[in-house]
């Protein structure tokens, strides 16, 4: 007896009593369906302990069901963006540039659901390639993000220029026509008065 002694127990002694009264509260909650409270002494028994560790193993399995059917859910509209997205950049020059409104708007929509809408770059890549956690998947997608990310912000500073420029010229001819119309209008109000006078 005096040899069991001397080893340590690994686990923190709880009195009989109170690690029942601990058991059945956990009982009552796992068939409650509430979470089980945990006392806040830290003397937790090994039944504790385990019982938590499923609870709190059920809850992560419960969670990443539910991101995989949201992902699963969306997915049709997922593919659907990206497939808009690649016909955007690939009717730029059909479209005069106004495509480029797609992948602003893309780019906005983006920041609002993630979900749906991929970033810039990874719509070219295949799924596999996506779905890699290693080193060479991020790199893969972060290159094609900056490629995308920069040649959309050179094509909207050209676009800002020539929208700039196009409503300059505009302008330019409302002003000049608008001033003939009025000098002439006026020359042929002095005219139609001075007739009369």
């Amino acid at each position: 007896m005096a040899q069991a002694d001397t080893l340590k127990y690994p686990y923190p002694t709880v009195p009989a009593d109170e690690e029942q009264q601990r058991a059945d509260e956990l009982r009552r909650a796992r068939t409650g369906g509430q979470k089980a409270e945990v006392k806040q002494d830290g003397n937790k028994s090994w039944a504790e302990s385990r019982l938590a560790g499923r609870l709190a193993g059920r809850e992560a399995e419960q969670k990443g069901l539910k991101e995989k059917a949201v992902d699963k859910a969306t997915a049709p509209v997922s593919m659907g963006s990206r497939r808009a997205l690649q016909w955007a950049w690939t009717s730029l020059i059909p479209s005069f540039g106004l495509s480029l409104i797609w992948i602003n708007i893309h780019v906005f929509l983006r920041t609002v659901f993630p979900n749906i809408f991929c970033k810039l770059g990874e719509e070219w890549l295949p799924k596999e390639v996506l779905e890699k956690t290693g080193t060479t998947g991020k790199a893969v997608s972060g290159s094609a993000f900056i490629i995308e990310a920069m040649a959309l912000a050179a094509l909207n500073f050209i676009a800002f220029f020539i929208i700039i420029a196009i409503l300059a010229i505009i302008v330019w001819l409302a002003d000049s026509i608008v001033f003939k119309v009025i000098s002439e209008g006026i020359g042929i109000w002095e005219w139609a008065t001075g007739v009369f006078d």
